[in-house]
């Protein structure tokens, strides 16, 4: 290698730097948004886990028919609801059927409890205020 093709290739040291960087900052990129997606699955998927343990603990609470406690039946729900939220921020498409039918369960209360209605449904993101919406007016109707 001469003196010239030296100089030649320290020309383009600073153009082959960038490049690099770019394609550094690139794949942190892209693993940083891999590694947020897994955190909220897992998040998602725990929530409903713990719902679905409060179900087979409390079946009354479950089927939206409380034998005693309301104030415990309200929770339960916000629970749901709270699950709900982060399964259709994760994946609405794969999550939507099954959440509507725990939805279903407990339609009249959503529909008609009017404590729940004006203090606690607005609280929700609009994405589930929305689906809840739809999802007590359609429930006469098959998924």
């Amino acid at each position: 290698m001469t003196l010239n093709d030296a100089q030649e290739w320290a020309k383009l040291a600073p153009l082959v730097t960038a490049l690099v960087a770019v394609v550094a900052v690139a794949i942190a990129w892209r693993q940083f948004h891999l590694n947020r997606q897994n955190q909220r699955e897992t998040t998602a998927n725990a929530t409903f886990r713990e719902f679905l343990k409060l179900c087979v603990q409390y079946p009354d609470l479950a089927d939206g028919k409380p034998s005693i406690n309301k104030e415990k039946y309200e929770w339960f729900v916000a629970h749901f609801l709270w699950a709900a939220e982060e399964l259709l921020e994760f994946d609405r498409d794969e999550w939507e059927k099954n959440l509507k039918l725990h939805l279903s369960y407990h339609s009249e209360f959503l529909r008609t409890d009017l404590r729940f209605r004006e203090e606690d449904l607005p609280t929700y993101s609009s994405d589930l205020r929305q689906f809840i919406r739809n999802g007590i007016e359609n429930f006469d109707k098959p998924f």
